[in-house]
Formats: C-alpha cells, sequence, structure tokens
C-alpha cells in the first residue's frame, strides 16, 4: 500500500531529526489524550519509542496536510533528508498556522461548495510546500528550529497586522481576485482575507532575510520588497508561474523551482538596494545604474507576455537575465 510505505519512510528516517531539535518531542503531546499529556508528560518524554511515535505523528500530519507525494517531492526538488524535511515541515506550519488553517476550513463542512474548500486547502498547501522548500534551502544549517519557528513567526505576524500597507497594484488585484471568489461562496472574511493573502504572507521568509542583513525594519523593507516586485513586473511574473499548465511531476517540481528562484532574486535585489547611501530614492538610482540590463528584462517579460502559451524553456530563459540583472554589483 503507497500511503503506508509513505509513512512508515517518513517517519523511520526522521527519527534523527528528533535526536537533536527538543522543539520537535513537544509534538509527542498530539499522539495522546489531553489528560494523559497532561498528568504523565515527563513520563512520556522519557520513554523509549518517544521519539518513534513524533516521527509517526509527524509523517501522519506531512501526509494528511501535504499529500502522499509531500516528502518524496521534497527530497526530489530539494536533495534533503527525511529528517531535515520533517524539520521543514514544522517550521512552515507553525510559522504559518497551518493547523488552525487546515481546521477552520475543515469547519465549512457542507457549508459551502466542495470546489471552493479544495481550493482553500490548497491554497494552504501551496505554502506549506513552499515555506518547507524555502527552509531546506535557506534555513536549515542555522538556528535551532524553536529560534526559528519564533523569529520568523512574529515577523509573519508583523506583516500580517500591517496586511493593508502592501495590498497595492498588481498584489492587490492578486489577492482581490482570490477573495471576492471565498467571500461569494459564503467563507468568513477573516479566513477569505488570510487564504488568499497566502502567497503575499510567503514572501515575509525572504523580506525578514533581507532586514537581518540589511539591519532594516521588518515594515521598511516589506514596503520595499513589494515596490520591487511592482516596479520590474515580479509580481505579475510570479503569478504567471504559479498559472502554469503542468503535464507531469517533472514539470511541477521546475515550476516550484522557477517560483522560488524569482524570490531569491527579489530578495537579493532588496539587500543591494538596503546597502546604498541615501534609501529615499535608492530603488530609482538601483534601476538607472543598471538601464539597459533592466531594458532587457522589461524586453523579456514583453516576449513572454505576447507568447501564445508561454513554455518553461521561456520561462527559465527570462528568470536568467532576472538573475543577471540582481547580480550586478551595486554603487553605494
Amino acid at each position: 500500500d503507497g500511503l503506508v510505505g509513505s509513512e512508515m519512510c517518513i517517519r523511520d528516517r526522521a527519527v534523527g531529526a528528533l535526536l537533536e531539535e527538543p522543539y520537535l518531542l513537544a509534538e509527542l503531546a498530539d499522539g495522546f489524550p489531553e489528560r494523559i499529556a497532561e498528568s504523565y508528560g515527563e513520563a512520556m518524554q522519557n520513554h523509549r519509542l518517544s521519539r518513534q511515535i513524533v516521527a509517526k505523528n509527524l509523517a501522519n500530519e506531512m501526509i494528511n496536510s501535504g499529500g502522499i507525494t509531500f516528502a518524496h517531492r521534497m527530497r526530489e526538488s530539494s536533495g534533503a533528508g527525511y529528517d531535515a524535511i520533517a524539520k521543514g515541515f514544522v517550521f512552515a506550519r507553525d510559522v504559518f498556522r497551518a493547523r488552525m488553517l487546515f481546521e477552520r476550513v475543515a469547519g465549512l463542512n457542507h457549508t459551502i461548495d466542495a470546489a471552493v474548500q479544495y481550493q482553500l486547502m490548497d491554497r494552504i498547501t501551496g505554502v506549506l510546500r513552499g515555506a518547507t522548500r524555502w527552509y531546506l534551502r535557506d534555513r536549515r544549517f542555522e538556528l535551532p528550529l524553536g529560534e526559528q519557528v519564533e523569529l520568523f513567526a512574529t515577523a509573519v505576524n508583523e506583516v500580517w497586522e500591517n496586511f493593508s500597507v502592501f495590498l497595492q497594484g498588481s498584489m492587490a488585484e492578486y489577492w482581490e481576485d482570490s477573495y471576492q471568489v471565498y467571500k461569494e461562496a459564503g467563507v468568513d472574511e477573516e479566513l477569505a482575507t488570510i487564504v488568499a493573502g497566502g502567497p503575499i504572507l510567503f514572501h515575509t521568509l525572504n523580506i525578514a532575510d533581507a532586514a537581518r542583513t540589511g539591519d532594516r525594519s521588518l515594515l521598511d523593507v516589506a514596503k520595499l520588497f513589494f515596490r520591487i516586485g511592482e516596479e520590474l513586473g515580479l509580481t505579475n511574473f510570479s503569478r504567471q508561474i504559479v498559472e502554469m499548465k503542468v503535464e507531469n511531476h517533472w514539470q511541477a517540481i521546475a515550476r516550484e523551482g522557477l517560483l522560488d528562484d524569482v524570490g531569491t532574486e527579489q530578495k537579493a535585489i532588496a539587500i543591494a538596494v538596503l546597502g546604498m547611501d541615501g534609501q529615499e530614492d535608492a530603488l530609482e538610482r538601483w534601476i538607472e545604474e543598471r538601464r539597459p540590463l533592466v531594458d532587457r528584462w522589461n524586453a523579456s517579460l514583453a516576449e513572454l507576455n505576447s507568447a501564445a502559451a508561454g513554455e518553461f524553456a521561456m520561462y527559465s530563459v527570462v528568470l536568467r537575465e532576472l538573475a543577471n540583472l540582481a547580480r550586478v554589483e551595486t554603487r553605494r
């Protein structure tokens, strides 16, 4: 049975992650009734099978939340081991409060159209996949997991509390399209707002990284990050990638890789601009200093937009132009 095989594979290979991450042992209580967890918490932690129980719980949740191929897909796209994937999944789940969101969507059973409910689930799962890949790609060798969750969950909450500030231009249109579908289907306003804004909140991971590198406030960097997306057309470019039709497993992995690379380059540009003197017009000066490359980038986007149907090769070529633009040395 494929489901049992996947669960066993993840479980057996994730145990190693538990030996070095105390944060994951807090998952132990999820495998027992609340009264037992409260009364025998210390004994449970010291039980000789505690790590195996946690690994089983994590494997089940990973499959239930991300699908039977979640861990395998993460392994193929990142090259990470199952222990790192387990940590990445917990990071993504806790930073973006995925458990709460899944529970709220499940609470809509028989009250909204099942197709819309599936869309909500799929949007949350997409953020989970993206944040797990981000962790595996950028964070897995740094701070202990618990410290990373606290750091980035705080950042996500701060951006969320100032969400309306970033809803401008194409970013606002991106959010509005999903929000209206959910609202008209009967989803409550708070849940519709959060799930529709998932792709925006996902950017907080790169924003927080750039803020730490540039020693700037999170909100200032967030404003810059989304301005870069508008000025260079990265918001619409990312949306086009998300909406690409895939015909097989490898194309799905390629699409995710393209999307991750756009975020990485957008972060690199933000860091470069933050390193410039005189922040008031820094982005404008950064663009003017690279005018030939910016024009080449815009021409590539225009050619992509005029194509009848974008192919993966076209997106890869356009993304290479973005990478060239992002990597040019900045004058202070």
